[in-house]
């Protein structure tokens, strides 16, 4: 790597976030370092962050909530990790819906924000996998690094194992095939060899997630895979008889339950599945 960008990417860790920020479609928002001393140095260079999120991302933090932050880390980075002829500043720029409804905005809306004049050194906030996978092409045409926060499982959208590869991509939270390892490590620890997946299709971020980890479970974990049963169901139909129906069933073939659904759903399988007979049936439900 240029040991010009060094210093860069060491401040970048200390910038990146997770949650996703939001900003207006139609804009480009130029942000200053609240604290940010002038440099004396002659000759500065100027690196520019692109903050992009998504308008309808699964990870709902938004703007109001992590602006501030931001501008806090640049402010910090400018300060004390980077050299003085070296100032980082952001571009909010959102990618409109492109998580789940219309996938081609954060094309329409990133080619727009470069045909503007503006030279993106990094890609910061994208959320979704499909968001990363879609401007991917953009980031590797200008040779542009893409911080996801998270853009977990885009290798699942990959038409071929070459495809998968991103070379450009940097997950820094983390990513599904993290989480398909940590249910692995789990049944690999307890001996548990049938699962009961409960998906809920009324997002398809939950959707998206279950194919991964059946995916991750197919290629690294064959026991597990072979005694699987995905379960689909709509939560904002879902009714109490509903949800008794699916936990008999999965209690009488599965030692392990993975609920892929919201909170408040959770909750109520939870409280249903106490009344299962723990005296004869082991049943862990894995929210």
């Amino acid at each position: 790597m240029n040991c010009f960008f060094r210093p860069f990417f060491a401040a970048l860790s200390a910038i990146v976030f997770c949650g996703v920020v939001r900003g207006e479609s139609d804009s480009i928002v130029y942000t200053a370092p609240p604290f940010q001393t002038p440099s004396t140095a002659e000759n500065v260079t100027f690196l520019n962050l692109c903050i992009i999120p998504e308008d309808d991302s699964f990870y709902v933090s938004t703007y109001d909530r992590v602006a501030a932050a931001v501008d806090l880390a640049i402010a910090n980075a400018n300060s004390f990790i980077l050299p003085k002829a070296i100032r980082l500043r952001t571009v909010f720029q959102s990618t409109g819906s492109s998580c789940s409804q219309v996938q081609h905005t954060v094309v329409t809306n990133i080619l727009g924000l470069l045909r503007s004049g503006v030279t993106c050194h990094a890609y910061v906030g994208i959320g979704c996998a499909t968001s990363a996978v879609a401007m991917y092409g953009i980031a590797e045409q200008y040779n542009v690094p893409i911080f996801g926060c998270p853009a977990a499982g885009a290798s699942s959208l990959s038409l071929n194992a070459t495809a998968s590869r991103f070379p450009l991509l940097l997950r820094v939270p983390f990513s599904l095939s993290d989480i398909g390892l940590a249910f692995s490590t789990f049944f690999t620890r307890y001996n548990y060899s049938h699962l009961s997946v409960f998906r809920d299709d009324s997002n398809s971020f939950y959707s998206f997630t279950a194919k991964y980890i059946m995916n991750y479970f197919r290629n690294f974990h064959k026991r597990i895979y072979q005694h699987s049963l995905e379960t689909p169901f709509t939560g904002a139909d879902s009714t109490s008889q509903r949800r008794k129906a699916m936990l008999e069933e999965a209690k009488n073939r599965s030692r392990v339950i993975l609920l892929l659904t919201h909170a408040r759903l959770v909750r109520q399988f939870m409280v249903r599945g106490f009344p299962i007979d723990r005296e004869t049936v082991e049943c862990q439900i894995l929210p």
